[in-house]
């Protein structure tokens, strides 16, 4: 009988201890990879701050390089930033790259650190526009005792599509990232650099102990990988020769974060449990499970909470706050503190877009979002659109400011929702006048059609503006609109102080005579001869009449819109009562 309860002990016991061991493991592996993955989105945070100081630093600094002496409040913002060491902007002159200017930070030199070298290779790739143009940003990683193990390449100014002028060079203190894997206790978390030399380590002594660790076994495993996903790596041996259970997770910027457990720390709860009695084995199971779901619930929940507010941030919901749900002292809880930093970056980045949004339209906006400010033009075909009120200098005078506002609010409110309904960006307001543009700074081939759909529209849309205005006992506002196409300049224009994204050249004041031409021929809207060849497939046209415009010596050829030709073969007349009016002079222009 007791050999039966021994060998039934036994047996219940080498089961239970070989499902606990199975446990374990696969627990084991959860947290490793949980800790590579939150330390890899961790340092991709970390970096992508250091990358904007740099970009914020490196702008001023090349404005700083032009007074006599560094203005007191940036060397002030510079010494106080607990990051950056030392930034030195390097510029192209004539093939020679030079340096224009560089600050350093005194304390460092006090310490008697020398500033690491820039790579010329690099230098002279990003100048000669080899690398990679889609990404700007270039991270060199050097192990060192001195404190600095980050340089960062940015561009700052280009000279073309693929090459650039200067380039801002940083050196960065490596004590933040460091910190993050300070509290590490559980096993062994490390990050390197594509050279395999070690960066921080969750044991500090290991950084002087093991300055590279190119000949481990688990960092060769990570480099034989193509893949950026976290993986988890068994039948391993750490530098002791102790076996061990490991899993790495690559970041953006070519470094390589690790973690690995001694397998002997993994098992040993099972062979805990199979020398224990059944009554122990028990109590010891059930302890078991009861812990693991605690822990596995401390991990789960706050993930599950994570992913919901990353689906809200998804939907465009940018009012959220992670540390208001996850209030752990732990890795996640970093993870959150680093999810509210990222969400308040993107509700400043959304801001600032709605802001552009409102004064330049959303295509201009997104590309000055996208791409360097920089004063330099584009030639494209567009078509260019101006329209005003008529009579507006003699109801301006007949009315008071408050009416007049109010009107012009209205009519824009309408005008500008069609423009932009069909593509169109409108370029700026001259009074009571509406200058807009379709292709730039991004077209399509249908931009004529479209553009003269909006005319359309908006000749209707005058009509339900006008009848409002009539219940309202106020008079009815009558408008003329001017089209025509070809070839323009865009860009950004102005000084470093002021900017403004437009069109200019010669077919954009043919444009504006244009739409000057309607008073002369009593019509809300004529187009150029141009821009009838392209459409009068599409759109009735019908010639108005000749002009004559100052600075052209031939006459122009104007037509009127007068409807819609469907793909049915039908023929839609659009005309309002506010079509036509009676004829008047007009400034610049000639009919005959």
């Amino acid at each position: 009988m007791t050999l039966l309860l021994g060998v039934v002990a036994w047996i219940i016991a080498s089961k239970n201890s070989n499902f606990f061991k199975s446990y374990s493991k696969t627990s084991a592996e959860s947290a490793e990879l949980l800790e590579v993955k939150t330390h890899a989105s961790q340092i991709n945070t970390l970096i992508e701050i250091f990358i904007e100081k740099v970009k914020l630093y490196g702008t001023d600094l090349i404005i700083e390089s032009k007074r006599e002496s560094f203005s007191p409040i940036f060397e002030s913002k510079f010494n106080n930033d607990t990051d950056l060491m030392r930034l030195e902007i390097i510029k192209s002159v004539d093939g020679e790259h030079r340096s224009l200017t560089k600050i350093i930070k005194k304390d460092f030199l006090k310490t008697g650190h020398k500033p690491l070298a820039w790579r010329r290779d690099i230098l002279e790739s990003v100048f000669s526009g080899k690398l990679d143009v889609e990404k700007y940003e270039y991270l060199e990683v050097k192990n060192t005792n001195e404190g600095i193990v980050f340089n960062i390449y940015l561009p700052l100014v280009k000279e073309n599509d693929t090459t650039f002028t200067h380039i801002a060079v940083a050196s960065l203190r490596l004590e933040k990232l460091r910190r993050t894997f300070a509290e590490i206790v559980s096993r062994n978390v490390y990050v390197t650099d594509p050279n395999g030399d070690l960066m921080a380590h969750s044991k500090g002594e290991m950084i002087k102990k093991y300055s590279n660790i190119a000949d481990w076994e688990l960092y060769k495993k990570a480099q034989k990988s193509e893949l950026m996903i976290s993986q988890i790596t068994e039948n391993l041996h750490d530098i002791e020769g102790s076996s061990i259970q490991g899993a790495f997770s690559k970041t953006a910027f070519g470094l390589t974060v690790f973690s690995e457990t001694q397998k002997e720390l993994i098992l040993g709860p099972s062979r805990i449990a199979k020398q224990e009695s059944l009554y122990w084995l028990g109590i010891i199971l059930s302890a078991s499970f009861f812990l693991v779901f605690l822990f596995s619930t401390t991990i789960t929940n706050p993930i599950e909470k994570l992913k919901n507010l990353t689906e809200e941030i998804a939907s465009g919901n940018f009012d959220v706050y992670a540390t208001n749900e996850i209030t752990s002292h732990d890795e996640v809880g970093d993870l959150a503190i680093a999810f509210d930093n990222m969400t308040e970056g993107l509700r400043e980045r959304d801001k600032i877009k709605n802001v552009m949004t409102k004064f330049h339209g959303s295509d201009v906006a997104d590309t000055l979002l996208s791409s360097e400010l920089e004063k330099k033009g584009h030639r494209k075909d567009c078509v260019i659109y101006f329209s005003d009120i008529r009579g507006f200098t003699d109801f301006s005078e007949r009315h008071t400011a408050e009416e007049v506002v109010e009107m012009l609010n209205g009519y824009f409110e309408i005008m500008v929702g069609i423009i932009i309904k069909h593509g169109g960006v409108v370029d700026k307001f001259i009074g009571d006048a509406v200058m807009a543009v379709w292709g730039a700074p991004s077209g399509t081939p249908e931009d004529p059609q479209k553009a003269m759909q909006a005319c359309i529209e908006m000749r209707q849309g005058l009509v339900g503006f006008n009848e409002k205005r009539i219940k309202e006992g106020k008079e009815v506002i009558k408008f003329g609109m001017g089209l025509h196409t070809g070839s323009v300049i865009s860009g950004t224009i102005g000084s470093s102080e002021r900017m403004e994204y437009t069109v200019i050249g010669d077919n954009v004041n043919m444009a504006a005579r244009i739409e000057a031409s309607t008073k002369a021929f009593g019509a809300d809207c004529l187009i150029s001869a141009e821009l009838a060849e392209v459409v009068k497939d599409q759109y009735v046209v019908r010639e108005a009449g000749r002009v004559e415009v100052k600075g052209k010596a031939e006459k122009l050829i104007l037509y009127t819109l007068h409807g819609i030709k469907h793909d049915d073969g039908t023929v839609e007349i659009v005309e309002t009562p506010y079509s036509s009016y009676v004829a008047e002079g007009a400034d610049k222009v000639k009919v005959g």
